[in-house]
């Protein structure tokens, strides 16, 4: 791993700057996001370039070993579905939009590749919790009242949205308080910089609980504040964190009316759906999910080929006619594009990334724990790596945070010819 390390400082800053600019971009607008990614690609493209010796002349089985798991099972899971364009049911346009959307997980590897060293690790965590803190400054002041200018999110200001949507700014709303949370240890030392942060801690979760209606990114707020629990409690009263959640549902459910109505919400979509007098938000994903699984069954092992999700959507009878193109759950969507093959790939990337984070010390440990829990919660009722912003913000963190294990220094032993 080391032996990719020694480069000449300016693409070193290059390679740096186009990371953090990603890694920013991700709170700020889908837009901003297609732009970062371009120069991202062109440092990539030098990074390899500057390597091409090692990489030509280096057993590349080797070279997979060294990394971390994560990055081998992203590159066979994407290896897969783009096989799967063999068998497709989906016509060719819309195979190619949703092979173009599943491979947004190949900016994991490309950003852990491009980040050098744990020193940089940090800094491009700092450009990710300093976009999404001024996400959420940006918010309170949208619902307080102060016109915001820039705001692109077509929503009324007193929901707080500013460049995404109810679905993916509470979700990384949530993400931001477990960094913040987590990685404490590296906050900057002096009471005004702790009781800054300790502000944005507590107004990010008031944020996501009372201010925003997204029920995916509320739960896995709630979900965020019991693994805290869970981690600050003596093994011996941790059982007793399980029920966190639990107790702070059901307190937030009286005290924040955001959060009663759009629970209440859940109830009334699935009466609606379930007496067939309408169908809602829940209502529909009951139907995408029971759809989805009548096509896994249909072919259980190689699945229906990548795209085709809202062909077999339709043919199997669901009641919307204009579908989406993923049936709001992650899981179901590599089963029926990529069948149990699929699926057994996608639960891989979960399983690589839990195996990887034990390498890394306690608290670095906890926040990615923490991303893939949070990762792995959302895909039960959305696609998060599907989407763009929401998936290149778990991606970018995600490498960061692996990146973490790489050395504060290259070894000075292991040279890299640039000529």
């Amino acid at each position: 791993m080391n032996s990719f390390t020694n480069s000449h400082p300016f693409l070193q800053r290059f390679w740096l700057y186009s990371v953090c600019a990603l890694a920013i971009s991700v709170s700020l607008g889908a837009a901003v996001v297609s732009l970062s990614k371009v120069f991202v690609l062109i440092a990539f493209l030098s990074w390899i370039n500057f390597h091409r010796r090692i990489l030509i002349t280096s057993n590349p089985f080797k070279k997979l070993r060294e990394m971390p798991w994560t990055i081998t099972a992203v590159l066979m899971a994407l290896t897969w579905i783009s096989i799967s364009l063999l068998w497709t049911e989906a016509d060719f346009r819309s195979a190619l939009s949703s092979l173009g959307k599943h491979w947004r997980l190949i900016w994991l590897p490309i950003a852990f590749a491009l980040i050098q060293t744990k020193k940089q690790a940090l800094i491009v965590l700092s450009f990710v919790i300093g976009g999404q803190a001024f996400v959420v400054i940006c918010s309170w002041l949208m619902w307080a009242g102060f016109p915001i200018p820039f705001a692109t999110a077509h929503y009324g200001p007193d929901l707080g949205i500013l460049f995404a949507s109810t679905l993916e700014q509470p979700i990384m709303g949530s993400l931001l308080f477990l960094l913040l949370w987590e990685l404490r240890g590296h906050w900057p030392q002096g009471m005004a910089w702790r009781l800054g942060f300790y502000g944005l801690v507590l107004a990010t979760i008031m944020n996501v609980l009372f201010v925003m209606t997204g029920r995916s990114g509320m739960l896995a707020m709630l979900l965020v504040i019991g693994l805290a629990i869970y981690w600050l409690l003596p093994r011996r009263f941790r059982l007793f964190a399980l029920l966190a959640p639990l107790f702070f549902s059901v307190l937030i459910f009286n005290i924040s009316p955001r959060f009663e109505t759009r629970m209440t919400q859940v109830k009334q979509d699935l009466m609606g759906y379930k007496s067939g007098v309408s169908i809602g938000g829940q209502g529909s994903r009951i139907d995408y999910w029971l759809q989805s699984v009548r096509a896994t069954v249909e072919k259980p092992i190689l699945g229906h080929g990548v795209g085709s999700w809202k062909q077999s959507y339709i043919r199997f009878g669901g009641l919307e006619t204009s579908p989406p193109t993923n049936p709001h759950n992650q899981y179901l969507l590599w089963a029926v594009e990529g069948g149990g093959i699929g699926l057994l790939l996608l639960l891989g990337i979960f399983f690589s990334l839990t195996r990887d984070a034990l390498r890394l010390n306690f608290l670095v440990n906890r926040a990615l724990i923490g991303v893939i829990a949070i990762a792995a919660f959302v895909s039960l009722m959305n696609s998060p790596f599907f989407g763009v912003m929401m998936g290149e913000f778990f991606f970018i963190t995600i490498a960061a945070l692996l990146a973490l294990h790489k050395s504060d220094q290259p070894l000075a032993s292991e040279k890299v010819d640039a000529a």
